[in-house]
Parts: structure tokens; C-alpha cells; sequence
């Protein structure tokens, strides 16, 4: 059977959606472990410079977006599982929450490594500086003056 162009062109494009969820668990790249307890400069700029981490909270912005069109999709598969019936709308409803789980998760571990890459970054600057703190590393307050 043919599909129209079009048809096809949208098939084509909704079929790599499921690929485009998880981007802050696959893409999103944290700091080198470890440095949080790291004093020396010189060997964190190298840790900089092989191990680069990702500052970017783009592919985080692309799971959020993934995760809302996934929930929206499972609560309106869901609403017309109980109105019409049928084990399609059920399986699309669970196959978009799982998806949407799946991608939040994504969202919340990538968002997690973009602040933490900002925190190394920070602290990096901070020790060229030579003003290094000994809060190095931990969340909130640490890089206040």
C-alpha cells in the first residue's frame, strides 16, 4: 500500500519521538567524579578539559516538553478508554504514562548534572582565582561572598 507523501512524512517524524525522550539521561553530560574534593586548579582544568560537562539545559527543556506532550496524550487515550472502549486506547494510555515517567526521570537526572557542572565550573573559577572555599562542591550557600 502507498501512503501519501504526507503520510508518510508524519509517520516518519512521529516514529522518532520516542527516540527524542531520555536526552538529559543519554546526552547531558555531569562533572568528572570526585570533583568536589579536588583543590588543585591545574588538575581540575584538565578534569575540565577531557571530561567536559554539559551547561546547557536545552535537551532537559526537550525531555519537559516530551514528558507534557506524553501525559496530555495518556490522560486523553485514558478518557477515551473509559468512554469508547477498546485495549488500543489502554495500551496507548499506559504505553504514554510509562514514557512520560521515563522521560521526567530523564529531565530531573539531566537538569541534576547541569547544575552540578555549573557548581564545578564555578568552583574551577573560584580556585583560579585563588579565593577557593572549603564549602567546595556542596548545594546552596557555598559560593556566596
Amino acid at each position: 500500500m502507498r501512503l501519501f507523501p504526507t503520510i508518510r512524512a508524519t509517520v516518519g517524524i512521529l516514529l522518532l519521538v520516542p527516540f527524542l525522550s531520555g536526552c538529559g539521561l543519554v546526552f547531558v553530560k555531569g562533572p568528572p567524579v570526585g570533583w568536589q574534593e579536588i583543590e588543585d586548579a591545574d588538575e581540575l582544568e584538565i578534569s575540565a578539559i577531557t571530561q567536559p560537562c554539559t551547561n546547557s539545559k536545552t535537551m532537559v527543556w526537550l525531555d519537559g516538553v516530551g514528558a507534557v506532550l506524553m501525559i496530555s496524550n495518556a490522560i486523553y487515550a485514558a478518557d477515551a478508554a473509559s468512554e469508547l472502549g477498546g485495549e488500543a486506547y489502554r495500551a496507548n494510555a499506559v504505553g504514554n504514562g510509562v514514557g512520560a515517567v521515563l522521560t521526567v526521570v530523564g529531565a530531573v537526572v539531566g537538569i541534576q548534572k547541569v547544575n552540578e557542572c555549573r557548581e564545578f565550573n564555578a568552583h574551577l573559577l573560584e580556585l583560579r582565582k585563588g579565593r577557593a572555599r572549603p564549602c567546595a562542591g556542596r548545594l546552596r550557600g557555598c559560593f556566596r561572598g
